[in-house]
């Protein structure tokens, strides 16, 4: 199950433009904003490849890390 960050009707409005939407979830990554948080953190590299490798395999979404996954699955049981 996606976390379904658009509605299908808005997903389906688009692609005949060619545009696709990808949902990208993920927790602290190593940017300014949380730099004085010392917490293990996503590489902005990596999410970046992840995203990438979203668009070119035609994936909905990107969990980028075990700490989303995580979350996710106690949501979504």
């Amino acid at each position: 199950m996606e976390l379904d960050v658009t509605d299908e009707q808005s997903v389906a409005e688009l692609a005949p433009r060619c545009i696709n939407v990808v949902g990208v979830y993920l927790g602290y990554t190593d940017t300014s904003m949380v730099a004085d948080i010392d917490i293990p953190k996503n590489y902005p590299a990596d999410v970046a490849r992840q995203i990438v490798d979203a668009i070119e395999t035609g994936a909905a979404e990107v969990i980028a890390d075990e700490f989303t996954r995580r979350a996710r699955a106690s949501v979504f049981r």
